[in-house]
C-alpha cells in the first residue's frame, strides 16, 4: 500500500493518529516506528503532521515525504532496538 493511496483514502486526522501509534508506516525493513524515532526525528514528524493537518494536498505531500525521511532507518541512532526486539 503506497503513501498516495493512504493520503487519499483517510483523513489527515487518522493518518496522526495511526503515525503516533506504529500502525504506520508498515514497511518496518525501511522505517522505524515513530515510539523509536529520536527525540529530534519525533519533533520533526510532529512538525509534518501539524503542517499538514490544514493545508492543501500537495502541501500534505511534502509533509509525507519529511515524514518518510524522519522515520528512515539511516536517519535514526536508535533502529537498533526494533531489531532486538524482533529477536526476543
Amino acid at each position: 500500500m503506497s503513501w498516495e493511496y493512504i493520503l487519499k483514502s483517510k483523513n489527515w486526522d487518522k493518518l496522526t493518529n495511526d503515525i503516533k501509534n506504529d500502525i504506520l508506516p508498515s514497511n518496518r525493513n525501511k522505517y522505524v516506528r515513530y515510539s523509536n524515532l529520536d527525540d529530534i526525528n519525533k519533533k520533526m514528524v510532529d512538525y509534518y503532521l501539524d503542517v499538514g493537518k490544514n493545508s492543501t494536498r500537495s502541501t500534505q505531500q511534502k509533509c509525507i515525504k519529511g515524514i518518510l525521511e524522519e522515520m528512515l532507518r539511516s536517519s535514526n541512532a536508535r533502529y537498533d532496538i526494533e531489531d532486538k526486539e524482533r529477536l526476543e
